[in-house]
């Protein structure tokens, strides 16, 4: 073979060569690519502070429950504890139906510490004064004080239950420094006066069920007035006892003076409201009544 056939020949593996060298490179970049678009990152954006003390929130109701479903006598708390959960957005848990192959659920701790009464009243109180302390607008508050008002509720009938030492002091007159208007004015008076006219159809020995009731709010008007808020209250409103409403009425106008960016203001609205879930025989209609539909998260 001359000389030019070998150079013609080695010319031609050379070439065939560099063709099944590039198809190889493509064919690994090609792979490569692949393997970066079928597994993405999915690693959980970090939550921001508001967010986490939220699922902590909700951790604390899981382990609340889990220690108050061991008392047959606190049924209500359990039901009411899931009304809570939904409200507060629920737990967390990036994968429900489970993670993909490299990831995996956060492990949660949802075992209570005990499951006495006192830390079931204690645990009640700390969520009652926490979940105040979360978001920064008015829905968020509105829904944050109807939640601490039942839970200060429920851990009132927790230490009337087991006789276990629980006060709570209100501040009425911090009320007046709320969002006022004339409609809210007006509710809370009609409620004052529902109060008086049950108080007034009811034996000597239940009327002091409902008198502390209508002094607090004669005291949450008559401050709020002072500080130069139009009195437009009725005179008289026509009460019919069987209709509850200006009772519900009355507890969301609470709910919505103490929605303001002021802890302390929220705080005493959510107390205002725990009292007057206590009601004779209307406690369940009323928490019912409060119960939002709109959640935290």
């Amino acid at each position: 073979m001359n000389q030019n056939k070998r150079n013609k020949i080695r010319s031609t593996l050379t070439f065939i060569g560099a063709i099944f060298c590039g198809i190889a490179i493509f064919i690994v970049f090609l792979f490569s690519m692949g393997a970066n678009l079928e597994k993405p990152n999915l690693t959980p954006a970090k939550p921001s502070q508001s967010e986490i003390k939220r699922q902590n929130l909700v951790l604390q109701l899981e382990k609340i429950r889990n220690a108050s479903s061991t008392h047959s006598n606190l049924d209500s708390l359990n039901q009411a504890i899931q009304d809570w959960e939904r409200e507060l957005g629920g737990l967390w848990i990036p994968w429900p139906e489970g993670a993909p192959d490299g990831y995996e659920n956060p492990k949660l701790d949802l075992k209570a510490e005990s499951q006495e009464p006192q830390y079931i009243l204690t645990q009640l109180n700390n969520f009652a004064s926490e979940v105040l302390t979360i978001g920064d607008n008015k829905p968020i508050w509105r829904t944050t004080i109807s939640l601490s008002a039942r839970a200060q509720y429920q851990s009132n009938l927790v230490a009337k239950k087991y006789q276990l030492p629980h006060t709570s002091k209100i501040d009425e007159n911090l009320l007046a420094r709320g969002n006022w208007n004339k409609e809210n004015l007006q509710q809370i008076e009609i409620a004052r006066q529902w109060l008086e006219v049950k108080a007034a159809n009811t034996t000597a020995d239940k009327q002091k069920d409902y008198l502390p009731l209508i002094q607090m709010l004669d005291n949450i008007l008559n401050a709020t007035l002072e500080t130069g808020v139009k009195d437009t209250r009725p005179a008289l409103s026509s009460i019919s006892l069987n209709d509850t409403t200006p009772l519900q009425n009355a507890l969301w106008a609470i709910v919505e003076v103490g929605s303001v960016n002021e802890l302390q203001i929220r705080r005493t609205a959510a107390q205002i409201v725990a009292q007057l879930l206590t009601i004779p025989d209307l406690t369940l209609e009323l928490t019912t009544a409060l119960t939002s539909k709109n959640t935290v998260k």
